[in-house]
């Protein structure tokens, strides 16, 4: 009787442990941003990215563009256009969700992944 409720008592702490530490909503936003990198390089079609993240569930099949201007220090404004997606979301008890935001020069090339973490209610 004691065995059983041992070895349940360990596979429950190691599901725990493991969905604490492998939770990829649980990372860092910089090592985050480095998976999305290695995913989606500098560089990327925008098309390519686009149907990427629609694949992994970051983005629905209609995604809103935003254009913005961003100004590197000591160089000149750089117009970008820009979507943005859901990365992952915490379960309790975190409750945060994991953005990231794509941002394409004219050419439509990948500049840039910007990752942040939001409080979700």
């Amino acid at each position: 009787m004691k065995r059983p409720l041992t070895i349940w008592i360990l596979t429950v702490a190691i599901v725990v442990i493991a969905w604490a530490i492998l939770g990829p909503a649980r990372k860092s936003e910089a090592s985050i941003q480095k998976s999305l990198l290695a995913q989606t390089p500098i560089g990327s079609q925008m098309i390519q990215v686009r149907m990427l993240a629609e694949k992994k569930g970051w983005v629905g099949p209609v995604v809103t563009m935003n254009g913005y201007m961003v100004f590197p220090p000591g160089r000149k404004g750089v117009d970008i256009i820009a979507f943005s997606g859901k990365v992952e979301q915490d379960p309790f008890p975190y409750r945060t969700r994991v953005m990231a935001t794509w941002e394409f020069d004219r050419n439509n090339r990948l500049v840039r992944i910007q990752v942040h973490r939001v409080k979700h209610e």
